[in-house]
């Protein structure tokens, strides 16, 4: 199979050349795997990430795209979307939260379903984190009915020919564009899967619990009482 690999990436200097290394690992001994290419996405940088990724770039593996600009978590992913040129198009954090040995366990997957998302496991996760992510996860299944435990996990893959309409039509530029994507994907039909995703939390990563968190929350109300979606 021929997939592309998307690291959405700010300000992570101090690891995503080490991401690309065991990414491009993974995916050249891979059984599964004939083309691939990994595309390291930024959202406008203001550290060295961009020029580390730079030396890196090669015509056949390893693409960056930096606009000029700040571009956002569900941006930066759409950026990629657009740049990839293989039939499956797999999303992993670019912090290395994800490992990149959880796409050993996607590639079985991909043929036979249009969308994976991976379920991280509370016991991963700082007490604050998971009890958030929990009310969370509740609060959409309750709100939405979403049949998916995990709706912010960063690790999921889509099968272009599948999915191609349902990037279009999603609108959310930051944080909430994994939990609006999943949502428009079950109200399709679309085949999805769950599987169990190693994470773990990384020091310096750009997201403030806190803050984040509280937005997600607004977010979702917005969702489905301001925008209607049902």
């Amino acid at each position: 199979m021929d997939v592309s690999v998307c690291l959405p990436t700010y300000n992570e200097e101090d690891r995503i050349l080490e991401l690309v290394d065991s990414t491009e690992e993974v995916l050249i001994r891979s059984e599964y795997v004939d083309r691939f290419e990994i595309i390291v996405s930024d959202g406008s940088s203001d550290d060295k990430t961009v020029e580390m990724v730079q030396k890196r770039v090669d015509k056949d593996h390893v693409e960056l795209i930096s606009p000029d600009g700040r571009r956002y978590y569900g941006e930066s992913i759409m950026d990629g979307f657009d740049s990839a040129r293989y039939e499956y198009f797999i999303l992993l954090d670019g912090d290395g939260s994800i490992s990149p040995g959880n796409l050993d366990k996607m590639f079985p997957l991909l043929e036979e379903n249009d969308v994976l998302v991976g379920q991280r496991s509370l016991s991963d996760r700082k007490p604050l984190r998971g009890v958030l992510s929990y009310f969370y996860n509740s609060l959409t299944i309750n709100l939405f009915g979403s049949d998916l435990m995990d709706h912010h996990c960063g690790a999921k893959a889509f099968k272009r020919s599948s999915c191609e309409e349902l990037f279009e039509v999603t609108e959310s530029v930051h944080w909430y564009w994994d939990t609006e994507i999943l949502l428009r994907a079950q109200n399709r039909g679309l085949d999805i899967e769950e599987f169990g995703a190693t994470w773990n939390t990384k020091i310096g990563s750009e997201v403030d619990v806190l803050s984040d968190s509280f937005n997600l929350f607004k977010k979702s109300l917005e969702f489905k009482f301001v925008q209607g979606f049902d």
